[in-house]
């Protein structure tokens, strides 16, 4: 156990440094003014450039230092020290060196290997260089401390979060070694640049949530480093906010409707997406995609939706539905559906229906989600001149049929499909979307209004026989109704619950039309009392919503029972 520090008589000091003949060593003007005969806070005190210094042996050959007593201008601290003939090398810094004293600049020299919790504690300093050999810094090492600028570039420092610059004014940039401590940018800043070759040398953070901006950050540029791409670096989601990509030195921007994302951003997708940038390249990307398929864009959120023509509003929806029917394989994703139309890949029936919403949406056509009620389904509800219908693209894609596009709630709930048994898509309710900033960001097509809703589906477009479905049924009846004649098509279309005046002539003649198998197809019925009921709907006649019912309508419900991969 050590004492406490005894003082040497002067006169004896004076005869050891005569015999000795001690040189002073890298401008040690001084020689030690006391030797340790026991344990202390230090060990003894040196001068070093009109300061003393006070310090702690550490081995034979190297030394801590303890306290600096002067304070003020520039702090030199010695990298080597001679004592008592012995050279001793400066390998640590401990509490509490520093503290509560101001300087101009600190030199830590390149000895020193670490520097223990609270050196700098409460300490004013306009520079603070610390060694280019640093290995650890202890916890609070600068608390409460006044730091104007501070650097180091050793790249052997290991960090961890210990509150290094707790209560701190210091800059709002900190990086020591090849470690970002803070980046906290100012508001008047409108690029996070992690192209710099200072930030394209960081390899480690101190802790999570490190990078902090606001909504004034609308553009990052990249270089090749992809390391600070890690979502957990930011603050409270702030990358979203970036609207402007740049991938060394060239901006991200779509110019084709068969565009992907560069492989640099694809590949951190939880960094991209559900933000301001992956709206604005879909949006480009919608635009190309739209035009390739005669579609005119208008962009998210306009004001067209319930404007245009029916017939204009069913083109939108056809096209789009064949779109994402032909050009998407189903699998699970990785993101959101802006991610998988950003990048061509694959989908499910939550990422195409809203895919799906976008679009149409984008094109001038009201749309929205839907799900299965306590099940695993998504698909769409569009608006078509007033009427709500139901379209899925996910089951007409895997089954290779338009036998779920434009149906009812009377099709999911009194239906059968195509594969046997109960409809898949029952108990039908309006997706939940959130009110939150990157809610909105990314559903732009949502009607929050309408959360958790049952839609108001009540027409089967193209269904002339009341099946619930638009079959081949259809078709044929479809056909044989433009055969008739103007006159009677006229009268079944102002007819009303379902019964037709007729004249024997054209009763005849309604039912007349046979089909190249030679099966007649009947279109009405006399009943007992002598009334012509009709065997279909001539409400549902008008397939391509024009207002008019002729041979483009048979043509339209043609394709409407086909395969859309072959359309």
């Amino acid at each position: 156990m050590r004492k406490s520090v005894k003082v040497v008589c002067a006169s004896v000091l004076c005869a050891v440094m005569a015999f000795t003949g001690t040189v002073p060593f890298k401008n040690i003007t001084t020689k030690p003014k006391t030797t340790v005969s026991a344990e202390g806070e230090y060990d003894g005190e040196f001068t070093y450039q009109k300061r003393t210094f006070r310090y702690r042996n550490n081995g034979s050959s190297e030394i801590t230092l303890v306290k600096v007593l002067d304070q003020g201008g520039d702090l030199s601290i010695p990298s080597t020290v001679t004592i008592n003939g012995t050279k001793k090398t400066v390998t640590k810094l401990v509490y509490p060196f520093g503290g509560w004293q101001t300087y101009n600049k600190i030199t830590v020299p390149d000895t020193v290997k670490k520097i223990d919790g609270h050196v700098f504690y409460s300490t004013t300093v306009s520079d603070l260089k610390l060694s280019s050999n640093l290995e650890e810094i202890g916890e609070c090492f600068c608390m409460y401390a006044k730091v104007d600028s501070i650097s180091c570039s050793s790249k052997k420092l290991n960090l961890t979060d210990n509150g290094l610059f707790y209560g701190a004014t210091c800059p709002n940039k900190i990086i020591l070694g090849d470690w970002l401590v803070k980046w906290e940018l100012d508001k008047s800043e409108t690029v996070l640049d992690l192209s710099t070759s200072e930030m394209q040398s960081v390899k480690h953070v101190v802790r999570n949530w490190v990078i902090k901006f606001d909504e004034n950050i609308k553009t990052v540029k990249l270089g090749k480093s992809e390391f600070l791409l890690n979502i957990n670096y930011y603050s409270n989601y702030c990358f979203r906010n970036i609207e402007n990509v740049y991938v060394n030195g060239k901006l991200v921007k779509c110019t084709s409707a068969t565009d992907t994302l560069p492989k640099m951003i694809s590949s951190h997708m939880d960094y991209f997406d559900r933000g301001n940038f992956s709206l604005k390249y879909a949006s480009q990307k919608a635009e190309y995609v739209l035009k390739d398929l005669g579609l005119t864009y208008y962009g998210p959120n306009n004001n067209m939706k319930g404007k245009l023509t029916a017939n204009t509003e069913y083109n939108v929806c056809k096209k789009v539905h064949d779109y994402i029917v032909k050009n998407y394989v189903y699998k699970s994703p990785l993101g959101s559906y802006l991610w998988v139309f950003n990048n061509h890949s694959t989908s499910i029936c939550e990422t195409d229906c809203q895919m799906y919403a976008f679009l149409v949406e984008c094109a001038g056509v009201d749309a929205e989600t839907c799900y299965q009620a306590g099940g695993n389904h998504a698909w769409n509800v569009v608006n078509i001149g007033g009427d709500l219908y139901y379209i899925d693209t996910t089951n007409d894609r895997c089954n290779s049929m338009y036998q779920l596009f434009l149906y009812s709630n009377e099709t999911s709930d009194k239906g059968t499909d195509l594969w046997g048994g109960n409809h898949i898509n029952t108990n039908q309710t309006y997706s939940s979307y959130g009110t939150d900033k990157w809610s909105m960001v990314t559903y732009p097509f949502a009607n929050r209004t309408l959360n958790g809703k049952r839609p108001n589906c009540n027409k089967i477009h193209g269904d002339l026989d009341g099946d619930y479905y638009c079959r081949q049924n259809d078709s044929l009846l479809l056909a044989a109704f433009n055969c008739v004649g103007d006159t009677i098509k006229k009268k079944c279309l102002n007819s009303s619950n379902g019964y037709v005046s007729l004249t024997d002539k054209e009763y005849q003649t309604i039912n007349a039309c046979v089909t190249s198998g030679g099966k007649t197809i009947k279109l009405a019925e006399k009943q007992d009392n002598g009334k012509i009921k009709l065997l279909f709907n001539p409400k549902a006649t008008d397939v391509n919503f024009d207002g008019v019912v002729n041979i483009i309508d048979v043509v339209v419900i043609n394709q409407r029972i086909g395969n859309p991969f072959t359309r």
